[in-house]
């Protein structure tokens, strides 16, 4: 189990990482604290206190809060054992990682991949008739130029599930019906269905593209909202 400071201590995250890192920071106080006075109500009995880890794992057993707290924890300590990996430079020429996971591991790798990546697709659509609309960190990017983007810039959604729904919210406003989000991440699941009801007046469908290779399915997000109604 890790510590408060080491939490606090870990590689470079952005605000929300921050925020998760202080939660954990919190839960790990709490937790010692509650066994410090379980040790003192056992030793006044008369009883021998047990380790901290036997007792953690005891509370969560019995305790689904304290399952919670546990589990937060160490999910925390997973991504700080993680590390940051190796700052490398993006470049057209340059030669690819041989280690995709290390790389990635640095927050700085991925933001210069990503905007790499925009600025390449950016040069190669050139579609008729279809528009192509990205953000970069704030920024919003649309071939062909587009005048009005205030719907969508600046863009400070730090996670990619609430930025992809910025996106679809942004496309209902320019009077597209019909919606279709790729995913692998539930939560953008849940708040395409929250989407669809909220903005079924101006909102035909919204299907997602969900999983990979042979697990891949189509998800009707409209139809669960409906089936759900409202009030859920």
């Amino acid at each position: 189990m890790g510590t408060a400071n080491s939490f606090l201590k870990s590689a470079h995250a952005t605000r929300t990482r921050r925020g998760q890192r202080i939660t954990a920071a919190t839960l790990n106080i709490l937790q010692h604290k509650a066994y410090g006075k379980y040790t003192e109500d056992a030793q006044s009995d008369g009883h021998e206190p047990l380790e901290f880890g036997v007792w953690c794992q005891q509370r969560a057993e019995c305790c689904p809060q304290f399952q919670y707290w546990a589990t937060t924890l160490n999910l925390e300590q997973i991504r700080c054992n993680r590390g940051k990996g190796i700052r490398r430079r993006v470049t057209a020429s340059g030669p690819l990682p041989s280690n995709w996971q290390n790389f990635l591991r640095n927050s700085d790798n991925k933001e210069e991949l990503f905007s790499f990546l925009l600025e390449q697709v950016m040069q190669l659509f050139v579609k008729e008739s279809k528009q192509l609309v990205v953000t970069d960190k704030k920024q919003v990017l649309t071939v062909p130029p587009r005048k009005d983007t205030a719907n969508l810039a600046p863009c400070n959604h730090e996670e990619a599930d609430t930025r992809m729904l910025v996106h679809a919210a942004d496309a209902l406003e320019c009077g597209h019906r019909r919606i279709l989000i790729r995913t692998v991440d539930t939560d953008v699941v849940i708040l395409a269905v929250g989407l669809a009801n909220e903005r079924s007046e101006v909102l035909d469908e919204i299907w997602l593209t969900f999983g990979t290779g042979k697990n891949r399915r189509y998800i009707a997000a409209h139809q669960i909202a409906k089936a759900l109604g409202p009030e859920k």
